[in-house]
């Protein structure tokens, strides 16, 4: 019988790869797009046998197109989302003050950490400095034998990342948010939730001019 731990470690698995043939196709097509810079003869297209997938400057431009490209964004969110909320359950789970337990959580989810850092960055419409953390404990786990008072850098980074959750919350389901805990099979769910969401000054000023 399979555990969480390897039914997770076979979706990361799958994440990964999906997102290598993603990223090799975007660079392909991004290469394309340099070679034709400046022309609008886009029928160096047509050559690829997956042209009927490729999308061009000027399709994007196009309302219908730049309007399901978005639609997009909620599950990918989600999903961001839900891998910060397991990465901060199992940070959160270790005493800071054990080195040698919190070395070994933070070494065990290094993989786990790239891999929702990549899919958020590629995929997710949270901005890139939602995810400053996930690196910054990257870089820690890097060079952790030649730095001072880690666990008190490693606590700083687990608590910058509860705030970018908590944010982007707020920007990306804000009428969930406010009615989290009324939904039906709430107190089921195995995830770590806060009893109570935080809304910074930032997201309550967006939710007002929204």
């Amino acid at each position: 019988k399979r555990s969480h731990e390897d039914d997770g470690a076979h979706i990361i698995e799958k994440l990964d790869e999906a997102y290598q043939v993603l990223s090799g196709r975007l660079q392909h097509e991004q290469h394309k797009l340099q070679t034709n810079t400046g022309s609008k003869d886009l029928s160096a297209y047509a050559d690829s046998p997956a042209s009927c997938c490729l999308s061009t400057p000027e399709l994007l431009c196009q309302n219908s197109l730049s309007e399901r490209w978005q639609d997009t964004f909620p599950p990918a969110d989600a999903t961001s989302l839900f891998w910060d909320m397991e990465l901060l359950k199992e940070l959160s789970s270790v005493p800071l003050d054990e080195l040698e337990g919190l070395h070994q959580v933070v070494g065990r989810l290094s993989y786990l950490l790239d891999s929702a850092l990549k899919f958020s960055l590629s995929f997710s419409s949270r901005p890139p400095q939602m995810f400053s953390p996930h690196q910054k404990i990257s870089w820690t786990l890097n060079a952790w034998t030649s730095m001072d008072a880690v666990n008190i850098k490693i606590a700083s980074f687990i608590l910058e990342m509860w705030f970018n959750w908590h944010e982007s919350m707020w920007a990306c389901f804000p009428d969930f948010v406010k009615n989290f805990s009324n939904f039906e099979g709430f107190d089921n769910i195995s995830s770590a939730l806060p009893h109570m969401f935080i809304q910074p000054v930032c997201a309550s000023t967006v939710l007002q001019i929204t």
